[in-house]
């Protein structure tokens, strides 16, 4: 989520400590990503209500469309064999006609390398180019 480094940082340390081993763990950490990404845009689109709280380690939502839903991968009926996230991914990239926030972010040349860097400041800036990044960013880096 470091502007100044994206996936690069990871791509020189995993080279560094795993040698020729490193790309399917640098591949393992992209995909966690894109994951991520996946689970923050679906949260951003539901039809959410005001009324969410937590309950243990799920979280608990009223919404229209659904009374109280745990979030815990079963919002649609598994008809297909289908769970919701892979119900979603699938419609998601079968119907994707446009780069998503986190391949342009990633895409963009790395910001300089400055050591008076405000990584917070950045992502206030930028929140409204990537707003579902900058979503994850508060939350990843707001953590100890």
């Amino acid at each position: 989520m470091d502007p100044r480094y994206k996936m690069k940082l990871v791509e020189s340390t995993f080279s560094q400590i795993f040698g020729e081993n490193a790309e399917t763990r640098i591949r393992t950490v992209e995909d966690s990503l894109h994951e991520l990404f996946l689970e923050y845009s679906i949260i951003q689109v539901l039809p959410f209500t005001e009324t969410n709280f937590d309950v243990g380690n799920d979280i608990m939502m009223k919404t229209d469309a659904f009374q109280e839903v745990s979030f815990d991968g079963s919002f649609f009926p598994a008809e297909d064999g289908l769970s919701d996230i892979e119900f979603y991914i699938s419609d998601f990239t079968a119907n994707q006609q446009f780069k998503s926030e986190l391949n342009e972010y990633l895409e963009e040349p790395l910001e300089p390398s400055v050591q008076e860097f405000d990584i917070l400041g950045w992502w206030r800036i930028n929140g409204s180019k990537y707003p579902t990044l900058c979503r994850m960013a508060s939350d990843i880096l707001s953590m100890p």
